[in-house]
């Protein structure tokens, strides 16, 4: 048995649910607590769940409906191993995944927090034989110690796994969730940890991500992404090569949004006042001409890539 709490985060996904736990329960090294944080799910969530409370998993329900973030504060509050991981109820976790990661922690006493890579599994929970990451396996892990480089894996159109990340428990909880984010709060989350120390990234997949409509992650507001570039630009600090890495990567993403704006003012119904307005969005300080290039360029290749195979 580890030091180490598995927390996984409700909300009237009783299926799902039921495979996460039993995914924790197959561990080659259990976790020394279970705990199930659920956000106020209707009753039948609970009774699916009653046949493992007899198993050492715990539930610690909630009258009503609160926020995502809320219920992750409270199950880093109430975790009282060493380390300790938050996740989500429709991920499920491969047999090795804490004897992997809580190894690496331990070999690597500078990582506050490490994440994983993952098998993407469709709403059946069958492998679609996909990864969330396929660029670079071979390199093993990646190490990001400051700010700026988690906003560059992030400007990137990626990100780190926010489900299976496996903190110190001190460590996590010596920055809070800023809930004015919204859906991207793991990003600024990540940035503000990366002040206190590193974090890491196992590019070798250790749990299965679930790829579904009901996900909370399917749809970002404008407005929340360029709440997250205006983040990115005041406070994600580093060195002077990553700040203009990181400059030249928000230009090249925003331009790239602009550009998406645009073709969606055009189809499939022309809107010629819309169509002006996402144009006039071409001329602010965040966008290129060259990169908006560039981007289409790319853009066509793939498609007559694809059109000849």
């Amino acid at each position: 048995m580890s030091n180490v709490s598995a927390c996984i985060l409700s909300y009237n996904r009783a299926e799902y649910l039921c495979a996460a736990i039993d995914s924790i329960l197959q561990q080659t090294v259990r976790p020394a607590e279970i705990l199930v944080f659920d956000n106020g799910s209707d009753a039948v969530v609970y009774e699916r769940v009653r046949p493992y409370l007899d198993r050492e998993v715990t539930w610690i329900g909630a009258d009503i409906n609160r926020s995502a973030v809320w219920n992750f504060r409270r199950a880093v509050a109430t975790a009282k191993s060493e380390y300790v991981f938050v996740l989500h109820d429709d991920d499920r976790l491969c047999s090795d995944f804490v004897e992997q990661q809580i190894s690496f922690l331990s070999q690597n006493p500078d990582v506050g927090a490490v994440t994983c890579n993952g098998y993407l599994i469709n709403e059946l929970g069958s492998r679609t034989g996909r990864l969330l990451r396929h660029d670079a396996i071979e390199r093993g892990v990646e190490f990001y110690r400051s700010p700026a480089a988690v906003a560059i894996r992030y400007a990137n159109d990626s990100c780190l796994p926010f489900s299976p990340v496996v903190y110190r428990a001190d460590f996590v909880r010596a920055q809070e969730l800023r809930e004015e984010f919204g859906k991207v709060v793991d990003a600024v989350f990540f940035c503000d940890l990366a002040k206190v120390g590193a974090l890491a990234y196992q590019l070798r997949p250790l749990y299965e991500c679930r790829v579904h409509g009901a996900q909370d992650s399917s749809y970002f507001q404008d407005v929340e992404l360029d709440r997250l570039t205006d983040n990115f630009e005041d406070e994600a600090s580093g060195s002077a090569v990553e700040r203009k890495e990181l400059a030249r990567k928000l230009v090249r993403q925003h331009t790239s949004r602009q550009i998406i704006r645009i073709y969606r003012s055009i189809f499939p119904v022309p809107r010629v006042s819309r169509l002006l307005s996402e144009l006039r969005g071409l001329a602010h300080r965040r966008c290129s001409l060259f990169a908006a290039v560039l981007i289409c360029a790319e853009a066509l290749r793939k498609r007559m890539s694809v059109k000849k195979v």
